[in-house]
């Protein structure tokens, strides 16, 4: 019998901006931190650009994380001004790899036996089983914590239990 077990916490990515409102070119930079992206209590308010913002799908009902709102849109918003001017922020300060995405365990088992077949063969039987226990594996979160998906998980990152067996006859 073989046995693998694989824990992993959850891989750090950074939050983003859909857009560029530094007028730098370089796409969209990271947002400021104006609260705490694990609470919940103010999910609904969703992103505030001091625009059009507003509530977050996924996160307008919720009250803890889950699939729909891994973190809290509300807890960013759009930097201020720069000085000096009319359109162009500054950059923000959400930290690079600030967010953590869903935990990561998986098992994988085998079993296998040979049997002696007369003088030379050989009968070897082999199961293997991947994601014994049928987890999901889920991927990262969509990190633009403007847009109307922020926070949700919308797919896996590997199938679900797969299991094989064979037989091999030598001689």
């Amino acid at each position: 019998m073989n046995g693998i077990i694989s824990l992993y916490s959850g891989q750090a990515f950074t939050p983003y901006l859909s857009y560029d409102p530094t007028n730098t070119g370089s796409g969209g930079p990271r947002p400021d931190r104006v609260g705490s992206p694990s609470d919940f209590s103010n999910a609904a308010l969703g992103f505030n650009d001091g625009n059009n913002g507003g509530p977050t799908p996924g996160c307008a009902t919720s009250t803890s994380q889950n699939i729909n709102c891994w973190y809290n849109p509300a807890a960013f918003a759009v930097p201020p001004l720069a000085p000096g001017q009319s359109f162009a922020t500054m950059f923000g300060n959400a930290g690079r790899g600030s967010l953590r995405g869903p935990a990561f365990y998986d098992t994988d088992f085998s079993v296998f036996k040979d049997f002696k077949l007369k003088e030379r063969g050989q009968l070897e039987l082999r199961a293997e089983i991947f994601n014994l226990f049928n987890k999901p594996q889920f991927a990262l979160p969509n990190n633009q914590v403007d847009t109307s998906n922020a926070g949700q998980i919308t797919s896996t990152l590997h199938e679900s239990r797969q299991i094989q067996a064979s037989v091999n006859i030598s001689f």
